[in-house]
């Protein structure tokens, strides 16, 4: 789970939860689409998955599953 603090324009901040991974993975962040803000993502030890999502608007707009898309890529080799 990711909780993040936004500002509007106007000054009022304001926090999002966002579900993202599973117990056990690990949070990463980065700007995976180049558009200047931090995107979410979590690797999973146990099944060698980097999950990405990235933002699509800033936290100020939409609810937040509106505003992530997610995919996933195997990365490495699952920890047994």
């Amino acid at each position: 789970m990711f909780t993040l603090r936004a500002t509007d324009a106007g000054g009022v901040a304001r926090t999002v939860s966002i579900q993202l991974g599973a117990a056990g993975d690990l949070p990463v962040v980065g700007d995976w689409n180049g558009d200047g803000l931090g995107d979410l993502g979590v690797w999973s030890p146990a099944t060698a998955v980097f999950t990405q999502g990235r933002t699509l608007s800033p936290l100020t707009a939409a609810p937040a599953a509106a505003r992530l898309e997610v995919s996933t890529v195997q990365f490495g080799q699952p920890r047994g």
